[in-house]
């Protein structure tokens, strides 16, 4: 009897595959041709290397982050700070605080690293931070700053995170390093307009229901860097914010909001119940955010910048656009974006 040969079947476990791969691998390989032909160009390519930080895969390797991050930030890295001394603990206000938090950031940490290595770079984290507010006087340390410290320690090493934090410190963050939390109360006040712009039934809800905006706290002043399991998903999110406005997590913030709580209004029980505390039969409230999947940092920032719809088929967390056609003024005096 003949057998016939059977005909292989297209779709994802067909040769199909094969082709959907290498066509990844030729973007990956086109994206770091483009990376370093922006570094080596003279003057460095600063827009490039921001677009190419906003798209698909962000920067790809920490080699390139190491590259690219103190071009983002103009950081001359052949002048770093030098490593702190032993008397930079001595007398310093907020040394217990610092302390402390660093002790228990253990989960921020690449799981099986040696105890003994995480141990020297949790105390090279306190000096850092130290180091960092003793050049600054006029800062004040906040809860969470260790957590945008220490992603870059893991990345770029104890002198260059010195140089980056400062200057992150002084831009990027400044506003949440005041004497009170009025301006990082300001800019937490934002995300209403814009979640206004993607979704108005979800804004007047979350208006009625009294909800606040306390939710997003650790997500805005950590660069969601507390928030998030996958250390590749809070290197993505900071290839991104380092290449974009400093207000730029904050229009994110608007996207898990809008992704994860659709339909708000056909909710039973009443949403404004469902939404401060669900029942585990009624899936997430904003609480259960804490954790959101990785497919949501596919998501485009842009989109809702614009007022649109995310498109999940954009692959990158956002372009690096600043048209602002929300209509909505947002930024603090220091961003220049108005009151």
């Amino acid at each position: 009897m003949r057998k016939h040969k059977r005909k292989k079947q297209g779709g994802f476990g067909g040769s199909e595959n094969g082709c959907v791969t290498r066509e990844s691998d030729c973007g990956r390989k086109h994206k770091l041709t483009v990376i370093h032909q922006a570094l080596i160009r003279d003057p460095v390519d600063i827009e490039t290397l921001r677009r190419t930080a906003a798209t698909k895969g962000g920067l790809l390797t920490d080699e390139l982050r190491r590259k690219v991050w103190p071009k983002l930030l103009n950081i001359n890295v052949y002048d770093l700070p030098h490593k702190p001394g032993r008397d930079v603990r001595e007398n310093h206000k907020d040394y217990n605080q610092v302390v402390m938090d660093v002790r228990r950031s253990m989960k921020r940490f690449p799981k099986g690293m040696p105890a003994a290595e995480r141990a020297v770079l949790q105390e090279q984290l306190i000096d850092i931070i130290l180091e960092v507010l003793k050049r600054n006087p006029q800062l004040h340390y906040y809860q969470g700053y260790h957590d945008v410290a220490v992603t870059l320690l893991l990345v770029v090493g104890e002198r260059m995170t010195i140089a980056l934090l400062d200057k992150l410190s002084n831009v990027h963050l400044r506003d949440f390093m005041d004497a009170t939390m009025d301006s990082t109360k300001h800019i937490l006040n934002y995300l209403m307009p814009i979640l206004e712009q993607v979704d108005v039934e979800l804004h007047d809800f979350m208006n009625r229901a009294e909800v606040g905006t306390i939710f997003a706290l650790s997500w805005l002043i950590t660069w969601y860097g507390h928030v998030l399991s996958d250390f590749k998903h809070t290197l993505r999110l900071y290839d991104f914010f380092l290449a974009s406005h400093p207000l730029m997590p904050i229009y994110l913030a608007a996207t898990p909001v809008h992704k994860q709580l659709p339909g708000i209004s056909s909710l039973h029980p009443p949403p404004e119940a469902r939404l401060c505390s669900p029942a585990p039969h009624q899936g997430p409230g904003l609480h259960h955010l804490q954790t959101w999947p990785g497919s949501l940092l596919a998501c485009s920032s842009r989109p809702v910048m614009e007022g649109r719809e995310p498109d999940d088929e954009d692959g990158g967390v956002g372009a690096v656009c600043y048209t602002w056609s929300c209509s909505v003024r947002c930024g603090s005096d220091r961003h220049g974006l108005g009151a």
